[in-house]
């Protein structure tokens, strides 16, 4: 079982890459579709198994991924098995209505992924442990990555 469950267009692969080196350099797992699917599996099994088992689902949202056909359904899927779902703006984007009703009410968060204190704040508060010096420092991620990484 992964903690996270990255969702994200191809066209945005080199940021989803970095994402997936701060979170496993912060110590968590991700299930990320290059994660290698063999032959013999079924792709959309192979999906829907590792939304299942997800601690958190992140939707990295860009031009991108909005126009995406397999994001939308990665997200509606987290949507209503109640992942908690995280999205991230890779850049400003109007949520499109395809995508509105799966991400009414979760508040969104733009950030910068190249920084160092990401992972650091995801790896504190997937811990339990909410650093002081990142919630003075980043208080978005910190506060936002606690929500979502630990079960309550």
């Amino acid at each position: 079982m992964a903690d996270i469950f990255i969702s994200y267009s191809s066209k945005d692969k080199e940021k989803a890459d970095q994402l997936t080196e701060l979170l496993v350099s912060a110590g968590l797992s991700v299930w990320i579709d290059q994660s290698g699917i063999d032959a013999a599996t079924s792709w959309s099994e192979e999906i829907v198994d590792a939304i299942d088992s997800c601690k958190a689902f992140i939707v990295m949202l860009s031009p991108n991924s909005i126009e995406s056909h397999n994001v939308v359904k990665e997200v509606s899927l987290a949507s209503e098995k109640r992942k908690k779902i995280l999205p991230l703006d890779l850049e400003p984007v109007e949520i499109p209505k395809n995508l509105q009703y799966a991400l009414a009410g979760i508040q969104r968060t733009s950030i910068k992924i190249e920084h160092e204190h990401t992972g650091k704040a995801i790896k504190a508060s997937t811990h339990e442990r909410f650093h002081k010096q990142f919630a003075l420092e980043w208080p978005n991620y910190a506060r936002l990555f606690s929500e979502v990484i630990v079960p309550k």
